[in-house]
């Protein structure tokens, strides 16, 4: 089964391919928040884990990398319509990078499985 991640990794080297710059620029923006969540606290206790002792990041659920992607997408959106008060051009820019991500989440988010788990990978 593809997931979201998957899934945004595929069209960013789909948009990379196409010379797409402003939804290669959404896809990374989805990716690195996707990999901040999954950072685990370094003020908290940390175990190496992997061949060069990385520490173990979290292993988020599908309901989790949604949760990430719709509060980027969310984001996008208020940023957009705060350019768009002032009479900014570049707020359908924002909208359209918003536009990218919501095509990558479900019809509806799951709100089960809130809490992140820690896997050694």
């Amino acid at each position: 089964m593809t997931t979201i991640t998957d899934a945004l990794r595929s069209d960013l080297v789909g948009a990379l391919e196409a010379g797409d710059r402003p939804r290669a620029s959404a896809l990374r923006v989805g990716l690195a928040a996707v990999a901040n969540a999954e950072a685990v606290d370094a003020a908290g206790p940390t175990v190496a884990a992997g061949l060069r002792g990385d520490v173990a990041r979290r292993d988020l659920s599908a309901a989790e990398v949604a949760a990430v992607l719709a509060t980027e997408r969310d984001d996008l959106r208020d940023q957009a319509a705060a350019l768009r008060a002032r009479g900014r051009p570049e707020a359908d820019d924002l909208d359209d990078r918003a536009a990218v991500l919501a095509a990558h989440l479900p019809t509806e988010l799951p709100t089960d499985e809130r809490q992140p788990r820690t896997t050694s990978h």
